[in-house]
Formats: structure tokens, C-alpha cells, sequence
């Protein structure tokens, strides 16, 4: 704003306008409005839902949502996986369809947890009014309260220490034995026995190397720096 003042004599010299007062002002308000939101979403009784589809590219996007969501401190607590084939879908071109989706929904669990999943169906028809929000609303809550808080856990948690970065994630019912991580193209992958883990870093830390890393009452401890 101070800035502008002092330019605002040249700006027929500089051929382009200069933002005036009211520009300024404007701006300030969309400022407040943004911090009122954060706060919003950021408050305790306030939860976020992520929704995904049994589909490889929408699940790696939602895995770089939760990311996003836990760096900037919102609480999600759950995953919605959206578009499921009933099992009873007796239908032979649907038949290879259901087995990827079961596939990926095993993916989901284990890539989100200890987050819960809820599900629900494809429907036969688009979701448009009250009684197709009902149908879905009872498929996902039925006779629960669905702005109940279902968990305030966080998958992981970053916090800065000095010049490097702890990543806090929760791992439970976990083998130390049986753990393995890496960190390959701005992902941390980590294997659990049979099973295989991928979390989307946030770009603080995708570009740094891996110091140290300790497993303690199911929780690992991923130092990143350098």
C-alpha cells in the first residue's frame, strides 16, 4: 500500500494503473475472511472427510489432500470411498471391475489408517435431492449422528526441529522386525510384512534424505534433513 503511494505520480510514466484505496481494502477483507475460515475449520468440534473412488489416480490424490490437511493442522476424520459396485452386480462385464475395486479398497484401508472408511454404493441414479441424499446419508451414517467427531488421530504429524523435520507417523499392530521405508520420488513408502504403505510428502520435506529412523509403541519417528 505504501508502496503504491509513492508510485502513483508515475503511474502515466509506467502505462499500466496503480490499485487505488478501495483495492487495498477489498484485499484486507478477503484477508479477514480467510483467517475466520481457517479458524472454522480449524477448531476442535470441526472435522473434514475426504472422498475418494476405488481408482488408483483418485486415491493417490486424496493421499496428497491428507497431507495437506495434517501440514496445515485441519482434523480428518474419515475417508469416504465413493462408487462401489454392489457385490451382488450380476453382470459378466462389471465382473472384472469388482475385483480391481476390491483390490483398491484394500489399498485404501491400509493406506489411510487409522482413519475410518466409510462406503458408499454406486447408485442406480444421479445423487440430485432430498431423497437421494437421504439414501446416501443412510448408507453412510444410518441412525448415527453424522457431525459427530469420529476421531481427532492423525495419521501422521510434522513438526521442525532446528534445520530438520520429524515426521510422527502411526503405525499400529506394527512389527518393527517387519518394517520398510524409503523415499523415492517425493513418497515415502513403507512396507509392513506383506503390506505396502504410500504417503505423498509435503514438498518441505520430499527434497531432504532420511537421517534416522526409530519404532517405539506403534508409532515410527522419521528424521529428514540435509
Amino acid at each position: 500500500r505504501r508502496m503504491m503511494k509513492f508510485m502513483k505520480p508515475f503511474e502515466s510514466m509506467i502505462g499500466m494503473p496503480i490499485p487505488d484505496e478501495s483495492a487495498f481494502d477489498e484485499t484486507q477483507k478477503l484477508y479477514v475472511r480467510l483467517l475466520e475460515a481457517r479458524d472454522v475449520l480449524a477448531a476442535d468440534n470441526t472435522s473434514v472427510r475426504l472422498v475418494t473412488n476405488p481408482e488408483l489416480m483418485c486415491i493417490l490424490e486424496t493421499q496428497r489432500a491428507l497431507t495437506f490437511m495434517n501440514l496445515f493442522g485441519f482434523n480428518v476424520d474419515a475417508v469416504i470411498a465413493n462408487k462401489i459396485f454392489p457385490e451382488n452386480l450380476k453382470d459378466k462385464y462389471f465382473e472384472h471391475w469388482i475385483k480391481i475395486q476390491k483390490k483398491y479398497m484394500k489399498q485404501i484401508e491400509i493406506s489411510f489408517s487409522p482413519l475410518k472408511v466409510l462406503r458408499v454404493h454406486l447408485m442406480d441414479r444421479e445423487v440430485v435431492g432430498k431423497r437421494m441424499l437421504k439414501q446416501v446419508s443412510d448408507e453412510l451414517y444410518g441412525d448415527k449422528d453424522p457431525t459427530t467427531v469420529l476421531t481427532k488421530d492423525k495419521p501422521f504429524i510434522i513438526e521442525k526441529k532446528g534445520k530438520n523435520f520429524i515426521m510422527h507417523i502411526k503405525l499400529p499392530f506394527s512389527d518393527k522386525r517387519e518394517l520398510d521405508i524409503r523415499s523415492i520420488e517425493g513418497k515415502l513408502v513403507m512396507k509392513v510384512g506383506r503390506y505396502k504403505r504410500v504417503l505423498i510428502l509435503p514438498y518441505v520435506v520430499s527434497r531432504k534424505k532420511i537421517l534416522s529412523a526409530e519404532f517405539n509403541k506403534g508409532e515410527l519417528r522419521i528424521k529428514f534433513g540435509g
